[in-house]
């Protein structure tokens, strides 16, 4: 929610998924559908033309300085015998509504092997301290349940994997 306005970011329907973003005006519930804009320096399809989403489902979002940040979520990957072979590094997008279009947000592990989280769907994302976003649990792309903590530091792109305590 940014303002009056609520923000609906693909999903699955009958088991396609899907990558449109619609916007609800909730003063005069008037739905539109936001597509890509003529914004500056988007990455993906062009200078102008911002990101294009992939069909995503199971992803999480929060509400950053005015923008959407989309986090993670399960995207159709190749199978081989019903198994995703590789994970690739969760992926952050942030949709400015002003100019409507998508970047994807550069992110980066911390420490010798730069670790960051894997692809998932279906975790929770927090926005804690005004611009750190904590994401907890989901499951990989094969349905293995994620049992971690990570952190993103939204001033700095960095992930971070944060020591807990307990089962």
């Amino acid at each position: 929610l940014i303002g009056s306005k609520a923000y609906l970011v693909g999903g699955n329907y009958a088991g396609r998924y899907i990558s449109d973003t619609w916007c609800l005006d909730l003063e005069n519930l008037a739905w539109s559908q936001v597509t890509s804009g003529s914004g500056s320096g988007g990455v993906g399809s062009g200078e102008d033309q911002g990101t294009v989403l992939p069909p995503l489902a199971g992803h999480a979002a929060v509400v950053y300085n005015d923008s959407v940040l989309l986090i993670g979520g399960h995207e159709r990957l190749e199978r081989v015998k019903g198994k995703v072979k590789s994970f690739s590094p969760m992926k952050v997008y942030a949709l400015d509504p002003i100019a409507r279009f998508w970047s994807e947000r550069a992110t980066m592990g911390v420490g010798e092997d730069e670790e960051r989280p894997m692809q998932r769907g279906g975790h929770s994302a927090s926005l804690i301290g005004g611009s750190k976003v904590f994401i907890f649990g989901g499951e990989n792309p094969n349905r293995k349940p994620c049992n971690e903590l990570w952190v993103l530091d939204l001033k700095t792109n960095e992930w971070s994997k944060p020591e807990v305590l307990g089962e």
